[in-house]
Order: structure tokens, then sequence, then C-alpha cells
């Protein structure tokens, strides 16, 4: 299981990923970076869907503190 401390630290690296470049990633200039934050996003939203279906309750509960 992830903690809640590996959760925060993916969710805000989520957050500046999907803000570079003022949210716009086709203003990219390395054109290598858009398809790596998409592979990231993907990876992520993947990962955010199991991570909250196999999580007890109890725990959701208490990361939403």
């Amino acid at each position: 299981m992830t903690s809640k401390s590996d959760a925060d630290l993916l969710e805000a690296a989520w957050g500046i990923i999907a803000n570079a470049y003022g949210g716009d990633w086709d203003n990219a200039q390395n054109k290598d970076w858009k398809p790596a934050a998409e592979r990231w996003r993907d990876n992520y939203h993947e990962w955010l869907s199991n991570y909250v279906l196999d999580t007890p309750t109890e725990f959701v509960e208490e990361f939403d503190k």
C-alpha cells in the first residue's frame, strides 16, 4: 500500500507537470517533453484509480482530513 506521504508527493508532482508551460504542453520547446508528460499523466491516473479502489475506507477518511 502507498503511504499518505507517497500519495502527497505524487499529487504534488502531478500539479507541477499539469501546469507546466501554463498548462499548454504544446508550448514545450523540447519535442520529447509533451509525450513524456502524457505518459506520466496516464500512469498517474491509472495508479490513482487503483489506489482509490485498493485503499481501506478508514485510510481514505484519514487522508481527507
